[in-house]
């Protein structure tokens, strides 16, 4: 039976391990401000990425109980919480591509180390 090796450090030796001292080599390239935004950015688009999700589990909840709602009771009036449920799914959607492209865009223009 194999070992369970994820309790486990990585190998040193390994080619996937980094060099210890790989965080002083970025710090030292002046990348860290770069890797900071990065990093910044990633987050943000996890965020834009957790509110579409549940963005839509609350319109997909929305729309089961109005339309339950709807053909318990016959009433039209339940409907009419459907549009707003979805239109917030896409605004959602919207939301995140934005983010996403602005967040390409600031990647792609973060000034380099020697800017001025």
């Amino acid at each position: 039976m194999p070992e369970n090796t994820h309790d486990q450090p990585p190998d040193p030796a390994s080619p996937a391990a980094p060099p210890p001292d790989a965080a002083a080599d970025r710090a030292a390239s002046g990348d860290t401000p770069a890797l900071f935004v990065a990093h910044a950015l990633a987050l943000a688009i996890q965020d834009a990425t957790d509110n579409l999700r549940h963005t839509a589990t609350i319109s997909r909840t929305v729309t089961g109980v109005a339309f339950a709602r709807f053909l318990a009771t016959g009433d039209p009036v339940f409907l009419q919480a459907i549009d707003p449920a979805q239109r917030s799914v896409a605004q959602a959607i919207a939301t995140l591509n934005d983010l996403a492209a602005t967040a390409a865009t600031t990647i792609k223009n973060f000034p380099a180390e020697n800017s001025p």
